[in-house]
Formats: C-alpha cells, structure tokens, sequence
C-alpha cells in the first residue's frame, strides 16, 4: 500500500483529502506545517508521494519545502505535487519545476480528474 503525505495548512481539506486517499486504498497521513512534515521524515517516515499546498504554509511556502526535500539525501526520489492558485501561470510551473516538484495542480482542483490520475502516474 502507498504511503501519501499530505501538507496542508486547512484542517477540513488535511481531512478530506485523507479520507478520499484512503478510500482510494492508499495510507494518508497529513500535517499542517512543513515543521511537522520534515520531523515525521527525520523520524524515518518515508512516503511514496508527497502533496503540499503552495500559500497559507507556516513557517516557509511549498516552493521551500520542496527545495529542502529535494536537498535531502534519500528524499530527493519522492515525487512531489504542488497544489496552489498559480498553476495556470507558466513561469510558476516552471519555477516549481526547478525547485523539484514533479507536477503542479490548480486549486481548487477536481478530485477525480486531477489529483487521482496524478497521484496514480506518480506512485509506482
């Protein structure tokens, strides 16, 4: 079973998004700061995916988490999809690109005809 973390400051997206990850048969786990998220991997936590939310973060925005993820050694393999209101501007999927994730979605996006074939293209 695929393990997903989800980084997400809105409490009622946090469980949402897991409920639908687990109905979907994979093992959510959520966290609301970047803090929480980078101590459950400095704890050996290690997901199949990660989805974060660009805005609304504290203690830094998804770009940076994704930049220190991708510093990591043994973080850099996991796939990231960021999730933000900028998706449709070219030169922030291009930024979000060079700072590692692997796909950017629009938010809101659409459960079933987006978050769900990106999660399945992402996790082997």
């Amino acid at each position: 079973m695929a393990r997903i973390f989800v980084l997400e400051e809105d409490r009622s997206m946090r469980e949402m998004l897991k409920e639908v990850l687990e109905k979907k048969g994979y093992k959510g786990r959520v966290f609301s700061t970047p803090g929480e998220l980078f101590f459950g991997l400095s704890r050996g936590l290690r997901p199949n995916l990660i989805i974060s939310n660009f805005f609304g973060l504290e203690e830094m925005d998804g770009l940076e988490v994704i930049r220190r993820l991708k510093k990591r050694s043994g973080f850099r393999e996991i796939p990231v999809i960021l999730i933000t209101m900028f998706a449709g501007f070219p030169e922030f999927q291009e930024e979000a690109r060079e700072a590692g994730a692997e796909m950017v979605l629009p938010k809101p996006f659409s459960i079933r005809k987006q978050l769900l074939p990106a999660i399945a293209e992402l996790v082997i």
